[in-house]
């Protein structure tokens, strides 16, 4: 930190380098001087920025007004850092970003996308935002209706620029919404505008269980965990970034399949309300598999063996040694390789392509639709806003858990599923480990790794599964037959002739 000072000013520079600021460190460098200047050097994620951005702070600023700093900050840091100096120099764009964080979502995307068609609105005008609201007021501080109408009009030109541009009716009306905000919480109200009538210009779709079972065979570990979760789960993909290990904790320890997860509001787009979901055995196989090796390491070295706690993230980055999640823009371009790896997008850059990795959700939606689950409980457990939400969630977590258990949800056919896979599931239900039944026997029997002539591995698979099965079923029923010869008073044979 660096403090300059002379008649007129006394000035302090603090470099950040984490995130969020903190009032309590905050506070005594506002104190002794006029202002402080803060220089971003680092993303969210801690990737240094290659132009270091730098803005002022004057010292009127309170624990409120920090809190809406830090939000615009992790809102622009990592894709629009020029934009930030923008968003906190210019009293009435930050007065927009005081208006979506109190009384909106707080959603960083809604800022971020908000603040770019903000900027590219200003630049057309050629006039700073301050200026532009200072026009349509009068000297008594009334609005001009006249000033505003014309306003209004300019708006509408704009929305014919972007059109000439070929934007989309969608990306129109984001500008449109984005401008009219930015008045709006600058206490100015513009007659209505005219948007263009929203049509389908790009479609997307769900992918099928073919693709996805094909896509399987090109992604890593960690990647069939994120196709998987997304497939068979329904999140959205800003949601299962924020996902932690305190999240499957429970059933996974337990044994309790489908696995159930209860999302809160908070890491919901929106914010509007808690859901429940669950994940099939596809996803969970994945997950145990990915997070034993998290505990080990990677063989490299290069991250060293993990703790596992309540708050450990879900799925995590591999570039760091401390356990850090991945944003959603890193999960999305994990997907989008995976896709094009496996041929289901073009490998050159399009504006819009078939399959996104939103589409991973509408697999969710629609294979359950297919398979007979009533609407409102898929919609549910989408975390969708719902008028029976009160009503499917009192019904509680084991009847849900049986709705979703009886759809049989799965990426791999179902034609597809080997006998192997039957047999671990129907062990799985007595309460026993499949796995550690192979290993227990292949241990036993060294050589059964070398297969004989007429056999494979898969054979000798189903055939150990099979007798394993065929005891544990034995076992019970010898347990239930003692048991009742214990308690059961005999009547005379007669009676059952």
């Amino acid at each position: 930190m660096q403090t300059t000072n002379n008649k007129f000013q006394t000035q302090s520079t603090l470099t950040i380098e984490r995130f969020p600021l903190r009032y309590e460190e905050f506070k005594p460098l506002l104190s002794k001087n006029n202002s402080v200047d803060l220089t971003i050097t680092t993303s969210k994620t801690g990737k240094a920025l290659r132009h270091p951005v730098t803005v002022q702070i004057p010292n009127i600023y309170n624990k409120r007004d920090l809190d809406v700093t830090n939000y615009i900050i992790e809102s622009l840091v990592s894709t629009h850092p020029t934009l930030i100096r923008f968003s906190i120099d210019n009293q009435s764009v930050f007065k927009l970003a005081t208006h979506l964080r109190r009384h909106k979502t707080s959603s960083c995307g809604t800022l971020k996308v908000y603040i770019y068609c903000l900027s590219r609105f200003i630049d057309w005008v050629k006039k700073t935002p301050d200026t532009l609201v200072a026009s349509c007021l009068t000297e008594e501080c009334d609005l001009n209706s006249r000033v505003i109408r014309r306003l209004s009009e300019s708006i509408d030109d704009y929305i014919g620029e972007l059109r000439a541009a070929g934007s989309s009716p969608n990306t129109i009306n984001v500008h449109v919404s984005a401008v009219r905000t930015f008045l709006k919480a600058n206490r100015i109200e513009i007659p209505q505008i005219l948007k263009p009538r929203i049509r389908i210009v790009y479609g997307d779709r769900s992918p099928t269980s073919e693709e996805l079972s094909n896509l399987l065979n090109f992604a890593d570990l960690r990647e069939k965990v994120i196709i998987t979760l997304l497939a068979l789960g329904g999140f959205r993909v800003g949601t299962l970034c924020k996902l932690e290990y305190r999240h499957i904790k429970h059933d996974l320890e337990q044994n309790i399949r489908p696995i159930h997860l209860s999302v809160e509001s908070e890491i919901v787009k929106g914010k509007t309300c808690d859901y429940d979901t669950f994940i099939g055995a596809e996803a969970t196989k994945f997950l145990k598999d990915y997070l034993t090796l998290r505990k080990r390491g990677t063989p490299s070295g290069k991250i060293p063996p993990e703790t596992i706690t309540d708050t450990t993230p879900l799925i995590r980055t591999k570039t760091h040694k401390e356990p850090k999640p991945l944003t959603r823009d890193q999960l999305s371009r994990v997907i989008r390789r995976l896709y094009t790896k496996a041929g289901l997008i073009a490998s050159t850059p399009q504006r819009r392509y078939c399959i996104r990795p939103h589409s991973l959700r509408k697999y969710f939606k629609t294979q359950l639709t297919a398979l007979g689950t009533p609407r409102e409980y898929i919609e549910y457990m989408m975390g969708h806003k719902i008028s029976t939400y009160q009503d499917i969630k009192m019904k509680g977590i084991d009847f849900l858990r049986n709705i979703y258990r009886a759809s049989n949800l799965s990426i791999q056919s179902r034609t597809k599923i080997d006998r192997a896979f039957m047999l671990k599931e129907m062990i799985r239900t007595w309460g026993y480990d499949p796995e550690k039944i192979l290993v227990k026997e292949a241990l036993a029997e060294p050589h059964r790794t070398i297969c004989e002539k007429h056999t494979t591995n898969e054979e000798n698979e189903v055939k150990l599964l099979s007798n394993a099965l065929k005891e544990m079923m034995k076992k019970e029923l010898l347990t239930t037959i003692a048991s009742k010869e214990t308690q059961t008073v005999y009547e005379p044979l007669e009676m059952y002739k």
